[in-house]
């Protein structure tokens, strides 16, 4: 298999991995050159609407009831990311993520995939575009306010809807390769 890379994003009903759950994750697979070889949201049904926080509903645009007529369960999805990973990857595990404020996302998706007992695809070691700006925001290199995705994404003219899971992947790609420019 290609040297790849993979890129995500959740969009959640909350902050709590273990109270909330994810409403959509999305993925970007790219080269080693960073082009994208394989994007995809994925819609994961609600189904226990009781621990809804509505302000996560208001900043994700989702409206639960149209949502879930075209969501997955929970388990078909985290089957469905693994085939996917995989036809990439040659893995189903350990696969290094990609993404912004990623433990955020790789906490919810730990609980997704252990709450179905299915091993889950990527390892603990990652690489976050937050932690690079900040480092590169202390060390004078990138002159932003803070490492926020849509202020690192306005300060290198990247323009998208923000909070939806597939173009905060798509955003995150843009702004990892914008960020390890200035690195090297």
């Amino acid at each position: 298999m290609g040297d790849f890379r993979i890129f995500i994003d959740t969009e959640t009903t909350g902050l709590s991995p273990h109270k909330h759950q994810i409403l959509t994750i999305g993925i970007v697979i790219t080269d080693d050159k960073l082009n994208p070889v394989f994007e995809k949201e994925y819609l994961v049904r609600k189904e226990e609407w009781s621990t809804v926080n509505p302000m996560a509903l208001r900043i994700n645009k989702i409206d639960l009831v149209t949502h879930n007529i075209k969501a997955k369960p929970e388990r078909n999805v985290c089957k469905k990311i693994i085939k996917d990973i995989k036809k990439y990857t040659g893995s189903a595990t350990q696969n290094i993520a990609i993404g912004h404020n990623l433990r955020f996302d790789i906490n919810f998706l730990g609980a997704m995939f252990e709450r179905h007992e299915i091993d889950f695809p990527f390892s603990y070691e990652f690489e976050d575009t937050m932690h690079m700006a900040k480092f590169l925001i202390a060390s004078g290199n990138l002159c932003t306010p803070n490492a926020k995705l849509g202020t690192l994404c306005k300060h290198f003219d990247y323009k998208t809807d923000f909070h939806n899971a597939l173009n905060d992947t798509k955003a995150t790609v843009h702004l990892y390769e914008k960020l390890n420019k200035i690195k090297s």
